[in-house]
């Protein structure tokens, strides 16, 4: 709650986009540092609904990845329902935009899916690439089935869709187990790390480490 919190304040106060803008610059040095060691490796960024309301926001994410000689498939930008509600049209038009840069594209992911209230029709009009399924449902399974028919749901509707299903907030075993034999096989939470630092990710590259666990 009290990220959440920190966040509204910071949209409040209008320091959302230098805070993000930021952050992506540091990501991008770090990530130009990484691929030289993983040369997969990519940087996600949430953008709340004030950068889709920003003029130049795709030219700035352009220049940002040619400053950096990073190619945009490295860069997904996360967006929550949320930023749909806002102003749908403008952020549709944004996202295509950024979907394609060039010849390559900034991949796209639609964040904490099911917990707003967008149209499903979003969906079809949307350049998306990731489904991104929210943790409050994760966290019941195996303990709610109406969770589990969500997250059941999700999977099979972005596998119709031809989009990536990621699933966040995964703790247990119980919770990897169910999503894998569901085939949801992109993972995201703290069975595998807790947020660590920059220091700790780069040594763990260098190292060439097959898995990472930081308790």
């Amino acid at each position: 709650h009290c990220l959440y919190g920190f966040i509204d304040m910071a949209e409040e106060l209008g320091l959302i986009i230098p805070m993000t803008e930021a952050a992506l610059e540091r990501g991008l040095i770090d990530l130009k540092k990484w691929h030289q060691w993983r040369p997969t490796l990519y940087l996600s960024v949430n953008l709340s609904p004030q950068h889709f309301a920003k003029k130049g926001l795709v030219d700035y994410i352009a220049s940002q990845l040619e400053s950096y000689e990073l190619p945009a498939h490295l860069l997904k930008i996360e967006v929550t329902e949320s930023a749909l509600l806002s102003e749908p049209e403008k952020a549709i038009q944004t996202m295509k935009a950024l979907s394609s840069l060039g010849a390559i594209f900034v991949i796209l992911a639609l964040d904490d899916f099911g917990t707003g209230f967008s149209s499903l029709s979003y969906l079809k009009r949307l350049p998306l690439h990731i489904i991104k399924i929210d943790r409050t449902f994760i966290s019941g399974i195996g303990i709610e089935k109406t969770d589990e028919a969500i997250v059941d749901a999700t999977i099979v509707l972005a596998k119709r869709l031809n989009m990536y299903c990621i699933a966040e907030g995964v703790e247990t075993t119980e919770q990897l187990t169910y999503l894998t034999q569901r085939k949801c096989h992109y993972i995201q939470g703290f069975i595998y790390s807790k947020p660590v630092d920059a220091k700790i990710i780069g040594d763990f590259l260098h190292a060439n480490t097959v898995s990472l666990k930081v308790n």
